[in-house]
């Protein structure tokens, strides 16, 4: 006999008179929770995208996208193009590169014997 819910009225009903299409624990996997064709190939280039972004972290993850893959070979290609000019522009604008600890600026040496004579003399250049 089911037994009413002194709260809110309802009738539990035993677990034996259970509706035998009740969801039942038991290790299957529902239909429902199984990815359609479509949405594995989603979660299959989702994966793909993330891994590309890893390879190249300079690479904006906003120009890398797609709904195929060659689609996204495209856009990651593209994007790789667009952080290299990028990289390739800001050293441009760098300015000249000066080696760490380099010396100071100082007339060359005389090379040769006559070179260091006219040095000693005063009338070197």
């Amino acid at each position: 006999m089911p037994d009413a819910d002194e709260n809110t009225g309802h009738i539990n009903e035993p677990a034996d008179t259970a509706d035998p299409d009740a969801h039942q624990d038991d290790g299957a996997v529902d239909a429902g929770t199984t990815p359609q064709p479509g949405e594995r190939e989603a979660a299959l280039l989702g994966r793909l995208r993330e891994a590309l972004l890893a390879t190249d972290p300079a690479v904006d993850p906003e120009l890398v996208d797609g709904s195929s893959l060659e689609a996204l070979d495209t856009s990651f290609a593209r994007a790789q193009a667009a952080a290299e000019r990028a990289r390739d522009a800001a050293i441009a604008n760098s300015g000249p590169r000066i080696p760490a600890g380099a010396p100071g600026r100082t007339r060359p040496a005389p090379a040769t014997p006559f070179e260091k004579i006219r040095s000693g003399l005063g009338e070197g250049s």
